[in-house]
């Protein structure tokens, strides 16, 4: 999923974003990987989360974990999975919402 420009802390809205992007192209190894994604982890705004509406614990529990998931390429995947999986369902709703009012006008 895209993170919205909202979960963001307000530095990474705009131009800290664009530096994380080429950070992230220049990774080379799972180390760097790891720190560019905890550098991201830090920017979630987690007052956005909350607003979300997710059940309770799911928000603290995913964040929580990156800090202390094995350092492997397989747990860092399974990290984005249930991160995406968070997020994905408000996607789809705010892009539902769009696409409804649009039809309105």
């Amino acid at each position: 999923s895209v993170m919205p420009e909202d979960a963001l802390v307000g530095a990474w809205r705009k131009s800290a974003h664009n530096l994380w992007i080429k950070r992230l192209r220049r990774t080379s190894t799972l180390v760097e990987l790891l720190q560019v994604l905890a550098d991201f982890v830090g920017a979630i705004n987690e007052g956005w989360l909350f607003q979300c509406k997710f059940p309770d614990g799911v928000v603290e529990e995913t964040i929580a974990s990156f800090a202390s998931m094995p350092h492997t390429s397989s747990a860092l995947a399974l990290w984005l999975v249930k991160l995406d999986a968070l997020i994905a369902p408000y996607l789809d709703r705010i892009q539902t919402q769009k696409k409804q009012g649009n039809g309105k006008s």
